[in-house]
Order: C-alpha cells, then sequence, then structure tokens
C-alpha cells in the first residue's frame, strides 16, 4: 500500500489512487459538474463512492 500526499491543502492528508472506467459523456459530466463546483474529479468521485456505500449498508439493516 502506497500513500500520497495531496496538494490541495495545507494540511497532511493521505489518500489512495483509485482508478474507474466510464464511457465519454458520464465523463464529461462529471468534468462540468466538477467545473461548476470548483472540485476535483477525484475528490468527486471518492465522496460518491463513500455516499454509495453509507447509504447501501443503511438499506440494508
Amino acid at each position: 500500500m502506497t500513500y500520497k500526499k495531496t496538494r490541495y491543502t495545507n494540511a497532511t492528508v493521505y489518500y489512495f489512487k483509485m482508478y474507474v472506467r466510464i464511457p465519454p459523456e458520464e465523463y464529461r459530466k462529471i468534468t462540468k459538474y466538477c467545473k461548476k463546483n470548483n472540485i476535483s474529479k477525484s475528490c468527486f468521485m471518492a465522496a460518491a463512492a463513500v455516499y454509495y456505500v453509507d447509504h447501501k449498508e443503511k438499506s440494508r439493516i
């Protein structure tokens, strides 16, 4: 496991690299949303993954 430091904050934040394959149309939608809201695509994907896992687990209980 290798950790990388992010360059987007002054604090030391460690994260893993994730790779996701998506169709070009979905990529353009995500890119447009991220530019509009001034966030990185990697932060968006990580937040979406955590949101999905949290809500998927709650629905099973």
